[in-house]
């Protein structure tokens, strides 16, 4: 007679175990055990299943989380047919004797496993887990657990708008009573090589940047699997966000955005920062119009392509990978952009897909602004205009020049 193991209850449900001749099988979170079932409550090796004169028994190994039946933790206990037991607070595993023609192979039997979020079956390639091991595809898993807990010192109040890979929440740190945000990073990313050194060298690059318009890191974090970076706490939107819900910003309110916006960026290019584009999902603007530029980067960003929504904002000698490192005036035309469509009510070119829209910026103009908002004056359409030409040397020379050369022109009106 051989003997099957079945997880029904717990991250792992319909996982089996199946042996032939064995005489003990241990059961635990290591894959050194026996039967592997991944869950965060049991121990690396948390019971055993074995065979005596009198018949089959599970034995606790002195695991932390306990073994139980019925609800009563348990040292020891003789095994019926179709009996249960728990293992540590979730898994619950089936016992079951069957006939040597039943049993094929010994052995874990695969099982398809279903996300945890949506349902679905989830592709071993796809795999992520979540709180307590349970089982998420990788765009589905979420930290809501973590809600009314604490990281550290800080306690997680609820989610907020993700900037990168991470989880991000609002938080309150009651050692200096404020609100900070939190990026969360989970096991699934921090198990990924040389991504903890890669994010800890982006918060330190990031750290030292100190002004008003830019959202300042605090500090870094670790607790078990999982790193976390401290960050000031800032109600803005993506500057994309912001228009999808207005076609037009006010004058004077575009204006300062965009101007916030590019002496944040000369801060940052005065202090080392290098980069030739602007992202539009990093342009966090609030409700009162006040900015923050995000800088930081997590390790699956670093390097990525604009996307669709950020295209419009790209010049175009940074699509042909031509410009030069001490160059401001690609963004200047990422600014430009940006301010032309706060005033236009539509992005200066557009297209379905990023080659579509990059062709359009490298063939000609934008519509005039003035035919699109007669309230926008000549001289501050001139301005954003010359700024959005294919030609760096028609666009004002440096960050600096384009913010003077806006506060002039929208004081003029």
């Amino acid at each position: 007679m051989g003997v099957v193991l079945k997880v029904v209850a717990g991250p792992r449900r319909g996982l089996e175990y199946r042996a032939g001749e064995r005489t003990a099988i241990t059961i635990g979170r290591s894959k050194t055990s026996d039967f592997h079932v991944f869950d965060a409550s049991m121990s690396r090796v948390h019971a055993v299943v074995a065979r005596d004169a009198d018949g089959w028994y599970v034995e606790d190994c002195k695991s932390s989380n306990g073994l139980w039946v019925d609800d009563a933790r348990i040292d020891r206990q003789r095994l019926s047919e179709n009996a249960t037991f728990r293992l540590g607070t979730e898994t619950v595993v089936l016992f079951r004797e069957a006939s040597t023609e039943e049993i094929l192979g010994s052995g874990e039997v695969a099982v398809v496993l279903h996300c945890r979020e949506c349902g679905e079956s989830i592709a071993e390639t796809d795999l992520v887990r979540g709180g307590r091991g349970r089982p998420f595809h990788l765009d589905c898993r979420n930290l809501d657990h973590l809600i009314d807990t604490e990281l550290g010192e800080f306690r997680l109040l609820e989610t907020m708008p993700a900037l990168g890979a991470g989880f991000y929440f609002r938080a309150h740190q009651p050692s200096l009573t404020r609100s900070v945000t939190l990026a969360v990073f989970d096991a699934p990313l921090m198990a990924r090589p040389g991504y903890r050194d890669a994010l800890l060298g982006e918060v330190r690059r990031v750290s030292h940047f100190l002004h008003p318009h830019v959202l300042q890191i605090l500090d870094f974090g670790e607790a078990p699997a999982t790193s976390y970076v401290v960050m000031e706490h800032f109600t803005g939107r993506p500057f994309t966000e912001v228009l999808e819900e207005r076609r037009f910003v006010k004058i004077r309110s575009a204006v300062q955005v965009a101007t916030r916006t590019l002496n944040a960026l000369h801060y940052a290019k005065s202090e080392g920062a290098a980069f030739s584009w602007v992202s539009s999902q990093r342009v966090l603007v609030s409700d009162a119009h006040d900015v923050k530029l995000w800088l930081f980067v997590d390790p699956d960003h670093a390097g990525r392509a604009p996307s669709l929504s950020e295209a419009p904002y790209v010049a175009p000698e940074v699509t042909r990978g031509a410009v030069d490192e001490g160059d401001e005036r690609a963004l200047v035309y990422s600014v430009a952009a940006m301010l032309y469509h706060m005033l236009a009510g539509i992005p200066p070119f557009d297209g379905a897909t990023t080659d579509e829209i990059t062709r359009r910026t490298l063939a000609g103009h934008p519509p005039a602004l003035r035919r699109i908002n007669m309230k926008v004056s000549p001289a501050l359409a001139s301005a954003v205009e010359s700024s959005l030409d294919r030609d760096p040397g028609s666009r004002s020379e440096s960050l600096a020049a384009f913010e003077n050369q806006l506060t002039r022109a929208a004081g003029g009106r």
